[in-house]
């Protein structure tokens, strides 16, 4: 079977027992913290992609919808989909429209991949901890808790509340621990959150098809169920794919409550609410021996200018966090190419921004940690932090910033550029924080191995994650008491109605 082939094959089926098939997949990956994935190595292994492709399918496919895709044929036939979605290749040059492969062709099919996969497996508490902090956030200029009740005429408590439970339920379900009456009581509980992750299938058909119009797109382009897990047709509801509740209900949530808004507001969120997240995150660190945050400087010139957004020394050595309120454009899942183009170009820029402060302004015209504490050039390290990452490799972004600043590739100021110069997606920086990795020594073992300095994962912190409350921060593990807190608040209230 090819591809091309899935939609006139779907139509045929019923709805119902579609969606039926996807929810019963999807319930295979729930879990309130990570997503549970199957043995890689097993040829029957489904990845939640897949998955998330099969149903894409499953709602666009239009026809007359009477047969069951039920039993041995229907399993078969669920198979043979599978394996298509799983083996079909996405030529880029065509979608380039040139007869030869792009000169980063491989590079920019990773950063397709890892856009479709990576965030689905990231620790969903991490996130719920990020997105718990933004939407709580309070200061003379920004009253997140206001902004989200008007925007969706409710509480990001309960949003979060019904993500986390639902996740936490429906993996004792899976497990044969619980049946599903409480989850059905979670439910009754709160419809307005439910409401609020439910779309029509005629308008997610309309929201998709401006993003996703082509088959070669499905595999790699946007699905709008991170942001609409359940699907209403005729009338009744579809918990479609319940693996991306939690998803739906923290970094989606997000992204559809700056969707839309003026750019004050998203500015005003990633300057001021992201800064003070990322300053929170450090402080929480046992290893930084000081954390400031940016502030406001005069130049030898008598201009007024900032420093770094959140500066960081340990020992003999200095952290200087640049952050930035970018995301990937959804078009670069679809191998746009001036969407692709212009993500390397922001980065670069990005890179730039770092490299100047760590080398021509931290120490001369700023000292945030006193004029008396000097730190040798080679023990300062830059970060660029941005909401999401783009997976942009580094071979792509690091010879355009020696462009840029008319360097040679073999010169020492590049090589120190690659070594002590990293960008990278929030997550990682927070998830090694808050899991206790000490990312200076990190960073120093990179420094010192430069054949790391351009790999795929020199902008990740390997090993950051153990799986274990017990090791993470204070906080995190606080926030992890109030959140099993409100699974037993949920199974008290439900006894009590029952």
């Amino acid at each position: 079977m090819e591809i091309q082939e899935i939609s006139n094959i779907l139509k045929s089926y019923s709805f119902h027992s579609k969606a039926a098939v996807c929810n019963n997949f999807s319930h295979r990956f729930v879990h309130p913290y990570q997503i549970q994935l199957k043995d890689t190595q097993d040829e029957s292994f489904l990845s939640p992609t897949e998955l998330e492709t099969f149903a894409l399918f499953c709602v666009l496919a239009e026809g007359e919808e009477k047969q069951l895709l039920v039993g041995e044929e229907g399993e078969a036939i669920y198979e043979e989909i599978i394996t298509a979605i799983r083996t079909n290749d996405v030529p880029t040059a065509p979608l380039f429209q040139s007869e030869i492969p792009h000169e980063h062709d491989s590079d920019i099919r990773v950063m397709a991949m890892a856009l479709n996969q990576f965030p689905m497996q990231h620790n969903h508490f991490i996130k719920f901890y990020r997105y718990n902090y933004f939407f709580h956030y309070q200061s003379e200029t920004l009253d997140m808790p206001e902004l989200f009740q008007k925007k969706f005429g409710t509480s990001y408590e309960d949003v979060k509340t019904f993500g986390f439970v639902y996740a936490y339920l429906i993996n004792l379900i899976r497990i044969g621990k619980m049946k599903k009456e409480p989850l059905l009581f979670l439910l009754e509980q709160y419809p307005h959150v439910t409401e609020l992750l439910t779309i029509e299938r005629e308008a997610f058909k309309s929201v998709q098809q401006k993003f996703t119009n082509d088959t070669e797109q499905y595999v790699y382009g946007f699905k709008f169920f991170y942001q609409y897990p359940f699907i209403r047709h005729d009338g009744k509801g579809y918990m479609m794919l319940p693996h991306l509740v939690t998803e739906s209900t923290s970094t989606s949530m997000y992204f559809r409550f700056t969707e839309g808004e003026n750019n004050k507001l998203r500015e005003l969120c990633g300057k001021e609410l992201v800064e003070d997240y990322i300053c929170h995150v450090s402080e929480q660190s046992k290893y930084f021996h000081q954390v400031v945050r940016e502030y406001e400087y005069t130049t030898k010139k008598k201009q007024s200018n900032a420093t770094a957004d959140v500066m960081i020394l340990q020992g003999d050595s200095a952290i200087l966090i640049e952050s930035k309120s970018m995301s990937p454009r959804l078009n670069v899942r679809n191998f746009k190419l001036k969407d692709i183009e212009y993500t390397v170009e922001r980065t670069v820029d990005m890179v730039l921004q770092s490299y100047d402060h760590v080398k021509n302004r931290f120490q001369h015209d700023y000292f945030p940690f006193g004029e008396d504490v000097h730190i040798k050039q080679d023990n300062i390290y830059g970060i660029v932090l941005t909401i999401e990452d783009s997976h942009v490799s580094r071979e792509q972004v690091m010879p355009e910033v020696a462009k840029k600043l008319n360097i040679d590739l073999e010169s020492e100021e590049y090589n120190y550029i690659c070594s002590n110069i990293h960008f990278m997606g929030l997550y990682n920086y927070e998830l090694a924080i808050l899991n206790n990795v000490d990312i200076l020594a990190y960073l120093q073992q990179r420094n010192a191995n430069q054949q790391e300095w351009c790999h795929y994962d020199a902008t990740m912190f390997s090993g950051a994650f153990t799986g274990k409350i017990e090791d993470s921060v204070d906080a995190l593990q606080a926030f992890n008491e109030e959140m099993r807190g409100k699974v037993t608040t949920v199974l008290e209230n439900y006894s009590t109605h029952s």
